[in-house]
């Protein structure tokens, strides 16, 4: 039955069985992105391997994405977002492996963080951001995105303007008036994670056609 066996429970019961579960679905989160940064670690080393065709990020999101039952494409981005709690933001991660955090709330952490570079910043970066978001779990995704902006802002607001700015800026052009000999010039500027989502996708998509195709 679908009731977790609380239906002779109080409500008190249940309430609490709700606040448990969730914290248990946290951990289990963050269990899944610890494995996945662990996996990349092994996978995603600096050599010869990686100017292969398909890449050693591919060849681990593959992986990822059989084991999870999930596009090539979301199986990277939860990559993306493994590998930033695990080198940026350990105090984060710490709060996500407790239960304390959501995956949604780490995610776009990860997200809206990503043009620090900096290494002294990003450490004290991790530190204000752990110390406030355990409050952000019911903060609409607007208002998730400000939360972090305001952090960013404070510590390196280059980072915050760069994005902004190149948000503002995003364009995408299909040449069709200058077609030559059957083919058109797709240009464009997008998002870091729709471009990365792109270039996977791309990737699946020239390594799923027959080798004799042009």
């Amino acid at each position: 039955m679908f009731d977790a066996g609380l239906r002779s429970s109080g409500d008190g019961a249940v309430v609490d069985a709700i606040g448990s579960f969730a914290r248990k679905e946290n951990q289990d989160a963050a269990g899944r992105l610890a494995s996945i940064s662990e996996l990349v670690a092994r996978r995603c080393v600096d050599d010869d391997r990686a100017h292969w065709a398909c890449d050693q990020w591919d060849a681990a999101a593959a992986e990822v994405s059989a084991i999870l039952g999930v596009t090539h494409g979301r199986a990277s981005s939860e990559m993306m977002t493994a590998v930033g709690l695990r080198h940026r933001f350990p105090l984060v991660a710490a709060l996500f492996t407790a239960g304390t955090l959501s995956y949604r709330v780490c995610e776009a952490i990860v997200d809206r963080t990503h043009l620090v570079r900096d290494p002294d910043t990003l450490a004290v970066l991790d530190r204000a951001i752990a110390t406030d978001a355990v409050a952000w779990g019911p903060k609409s995704a607007l208002k998730l995105r400000r939360a972090i902006d305001f952090w960013v802002d404070r510590y390196d607001p280059g980072a915050v303007r760069r994005t902004q700015s190149r948000m503002r800026d995003r364009d995408i052009v299909v040449d069709l008036l200058n077609i030559h000999d059957g083919v058109v010039e797709i240009r464009g500027d997008v998002s870091a994670a729709d471009g990365a989502a792109i270039d996977r996708r791309l990737a699946v998509m020239a390594h799923g056609v027959c080798e004799d195709d042009p």
